[in-house]
């Protein structure tokens, strides 16, 4: 073995710089890469704004740099821009051949910082006293280009490209910047994702070479058709609903459409809209005639059953507001429900009667059918709008007291009919 010191210069030059090399860029393909990968090649044109082209002389000279230093200090902002590395190895085809160059772009660099890095990546390259591509590896004992770069910049028109860079996944043509292209391998990518990546070329170099120099991270990336298409096509959830609809007045639409349909069931039991309907009237009117309105809360304590839709719709006529009292609660969480929310009438079934605490509250026995028998079972005129109180929720009171959340029938319309467009 060759000791370390005794290295010729330009071995040990790459050895340094080649050390460590970073992994593969992670490209996103539109095709799964095989263990002997075919290549398809297939060519676009890379347009930049006319504007920028007409630039791009000055801007570079502005760095003392030249123009094809600025593109491939764009073909650099992209890849990190588009495989999220800072640590890059992108292939250089000269009319001497091809290098490797490897920048670090952790910093956050604006434009004439990344030039200048590139600068300094070619001028060390170019005082290496490099040979061919080959030997390069060989030296550093990297097997294939493939293996240390995927992608590769034509910046001169004499450059020559061995067949060991055959392959590669992109090669970027920047020798004019009049007449600039990209090549891919169709087996890995489509053609609309490689148009996609020429537009955000042409994006990120225009953002990057304004007036406003913003660093890579806030380079603008995205196309104009692509920031309409994230900002507002695929924001554009407005949805028309009812703005004045309450949600008794959805059921008793849907009730006068298919008032034959079954409703709601429980076990064996099923009510029709027709028969919920009618019962939940017969509700409504008698807590009308308890003083149940707008703005009036009700206690709910109900086991799931039938009764429960009973006594929800026809408070909803009614025009109340519904207070959710589990019958699992502890005694001590009911009495204060009752008395924050001044609950003045209690919804419940006969065999939990007994479980609630005491109180000046109207308890009505939904499952005692002969309250209601007799009772109009035609519609009650309430006066409860779209913005009366729905229903009231109390959080768990896990920080100090339970706290009620009052909830108005608009956004619970809103909400209800979100859920039935997007779960039909």
């Amino acid at each position: 073995m060759i000791p370390p010191d005794s290295h010729p210069p330009t071995v040990t030059f790459w050895s340094r710089t080649l050390s460590g090399h970073p992994p593969a860029l992670e490209l996103p393909t539109t095709a799964a890469r095989s263990p002997q990968q075919s290549f398809a090649p297939r060519n676009l044109a890379l347009v930049l704004d006319t504007e920028l082209v007409a630039g791009l002389p000055g801007l570079a000279a502005a760095q003392g740099a030249s123009p094809q230093e600025v593109l491939l200090a764009g073909v650099f902002a992209l890849m990190y821009r588009t495989c999220g590395q800072n640590d890059l190895v992108v292939g250089v085809a000269r009319s001497g051949g091809v290098v490797p160059l490897r920048l670090d772009l952790a910093g956050n660099p604006s434009l004439s910082g990344l030039i200048g890095r590139v600068q300094s990546g070619l001028t060390a390259v170019d005082g290496a006293d490099t040979g061919p591509l080959d030997d390069i590896l060989a030296s550093v004992g990297i097997e294939s280009a493939g293996a240390l770069f995927q992608v590769l910049v034509l910046l001169e028109p004499e450059a020559s490209v061995p067949d060991s860079c055959a392959g590669l996944d992109l090669v970027f043509d920047l020798a004019s910047e009049a007449d600039l292209s990209l090549t891919f391998n169709a087996e890995l990518f489509s053609e609309t994702s490689m148009g996609r990546m020429a537009g955000h070329f042409a994006t990120l170099l225009g953002s990057l070479s304004s007036d406003s120099e913003p660093g890579l991270q806030a380079a603008e990336l995205l196309t104009g058709d692509e920031r309409e298409q994230v900002v507002v096509e695929w924001n554009d959830k407005a949805i028309e609903f009812p703005l004045e609809a309450t949600l008794h007045g959805l059921f008793e639409e849907r009730s006068q459409s298919s008032p034959d349909a079954t409703a709601a069931t429980f076990g064996d039991q099923e009510l029709t809209y027709r028969e919920l309907d009618a019962r939940s009237n017969q509700v409504a009117r008698h807590l009308s005639e308890l003083g149940v309105g707008p703005e009036v809360m009700v206690g709910i304590s109900v086991e799931r059953s039938l009764d429960l839709v009973v006594g929800l719709v026809g408070l909803a006529k009614a025009g109340g507001a519904y207070v959710p009292m589990d019958p699992a609660y502890p005694i001590e969480r009911l009495e204060y429900m009752i008395r924050d929310s001044r609950v003045g009438v209690i919804l419940t079934q006969s065999h939990l009667a007994g479980g609630l605490p005491a109180s000046d509250a109207r308890v009505v026995l939904l499952d005692e059918l002969s309250t209601f028998d007799g009772l109009d079972d035609s519609p009650v005129e309430s006066g409860a709008d779209c913005q009366s109180l729905a229903y009231v929720i109390y959080t768990s009171g896990s920080t100090g007291a339970p706290k009620g959340v009052v909830l108005n029938h608009q956004g619970r319309v809103n909400n209800f009919l979100d859920f039935n467009r997007s779960f039909a």
